[in-house]
């Protein structure tokens, strides 16, 4: 957990629903931090229901001074037919090129992709 993070946490069944999430969560953070957690979000969201077959994800937004992180809890998937075989999806190279960092956790749980943006970075 980043250091004097803030957090926040929702379950939501579309994109719309993170995006919204997310910018309330941020409401005091730059607006460059707060567009590219918006994007990102959506990104992730969209593929989590679209390519991986989640009817709804939880989301997890954890901010410092310095950073922020967000987390999309996916559940245990289903045997669905993967059209895509890379980590995320189609939105690879979005998430790739705006967070600061990213990666995905496979758990017992499901999975969670998470991406982190520096606050000072943008």
């Amino acid at each position: 957990m980043l250091r004097g993070a803030t957090l926040s946490e929702t379950a939501t069944t579309t994109a719309h629903g993170a995006r919204q999430f997310v910018r309330d969560a941020l409401v005091d953070c730059p607006e460059t931090v707060v567009d590219s957690a918006m994007l990102l979000v959506s990104e992730i969201t969209t593929t989590s229901m679209a390519i991986w077959g989640a009817s709804a994800v939880r989301i997890i937004v954890l901010r410092s001074s310095e950073e922020v992180r967000v987390e999309v809890h996916e559940p245990p998937s289903r045997p669905v037919h993967r059209r895509y075989d890379d980590v995320t999806g189609p939105g690879d190279g979005i998430v790739g090129s705006v967070a600061d960092r990213w990666g995905v956790d496979h758990l017992a749980a499901g999975r969670v992709v998470w991406f982190e943006v520096e606050v000072g970075s943008r």
